[in-house]
């Protein structure tokens, strides 16, 4: 079954426990009401008999014996106590009742939600199969990518602590390193340009000073084939004014690019045929650090839309 179907599975078993937990509440609510339809019954049963009582010692009493009109003022006496002991335990089946369908309201509501999710995905997915297999395939393969971008000559040193990769269907962790057992792995290099190396549980990126602006990249290939996933990775601008962040979804020589700079601004751009377009423009947040301080940086992808 391909990950496109998987995604729906997984979505329409979550609706189905959705589904679930509502009908409980269901069958507890039809319990009460069978609960309180037996108490109303013993209370009608209760105080008819209880009227009668009343009726009788008001109309005959003066005539009766004394033993019969004791027994009968006995008897209502504890009538009027199960009403009492009845009409208490209605009014608590009545609130628990009420408590109940407030509930279920709103599982109700959550059931809306996830139809809405479903019918949202099943577009998301039509959508995806319009296009070619072999560019579809290759647009859900998440790649752990690190990315720096160098401008002008101030260079940038650029240090990543760790980086997380998950997908989304029951947020499995599909990789995850922390640069203290994999460092071989990762892309390194040393020249005029540009010092990449992987060392002391860190991987680090510093642009040598320049005229022109660069783009320099480290990666790990570990491919990880699904439409759905989270990407995250702890990043510190050491020094520089150039942006820096990393790279997803990417397929041959494009890839989309999320960027933060020192002035705690993020966007996020698409390298597509050689050129650059802007998803979003630059936006500032209190959530991106700046320079010198750690930065989490993640990103979410469900399908085609990206957050």
């Amino acid at each position: 079954m391909s990950e496109l179907a998987e995604e729906e599975r997984a979505l329409l078993t979550e609706l189905g426990h959705e589904a679930w937990k509502l009908q409980r509440h269901h069958t507890g609510t039809e319990h009460l009401q069978r609960r309180l339809d037996e108490i109303q019954s013993e209370l009608d049963q209760k105080n008819a008999r209880a009227l009668a009582l009343e009726e009788r010692l008001y109309l005959e009493e003066p005539a009766m014996r004394p033993a019969e009109a004791d027994r009968c003022r006995a008897e209502l006496r504890t009538l009027k106590q199960d009403l009492r002991r009845l009409q208490d335990r209605s009014t608590e089946d009545l609130l628990a009742l009420g408590v109940a369908l407030d509930q279920a309201r709103h599982y109700d509501a959550g059931l809306n939600s996830y139809y809405d999710r479903v019918d949202a995905l099943r577009r998301d997915l039509q959508a995806q199969r319009h296009e070619s297999r072999g560019h579809r395939k290759a647009m859900v393969r998440s790649l752990p990518l690190v990315l720096v971008c160098i401008g002008g000559v101030a260079g940038v040193l650029f240090g990543i602590h760790y980086v997380l990769n998950r997908t989304m269907l029951g947020f499995h962790t599909a990789f995850t390193d922390a640069f203290d057992s994999r460092l071989p792995d990762w892309y390194q290099k040393s020249d005029s340009l540009v010092e990449i190396k992987a060392t002391g549980g860190r991987l680090s990126i510093k642009g040598r000073e320049s005229d022109q602006p660069y783009t320099f990249k480290s990666w790990l290939y570990q491919p990880v084939e699904t439409p759905s996933f989270s990407f995250e990775a702890r990043a510190w601008l050491v020094e520089g004014e150039g942006p820096f962040g990393m790279i997803f979804k990417y397929v041959g020589d494009d890839y989309y690019a999320f960027e933060l700079d020192s002035q705690g601004r993020y966007r996020i751009r698409v390298y597509f045929q050689k050129k650059w377009r802007e998803v979003t423009d630059w936006k500032s947040a209190p959530q991106v650090a700046g320079r010198r301080t750690w930065t989490t940086l993640m990103v979410v992808c469900l399908g085609s839309k990206i957050s």
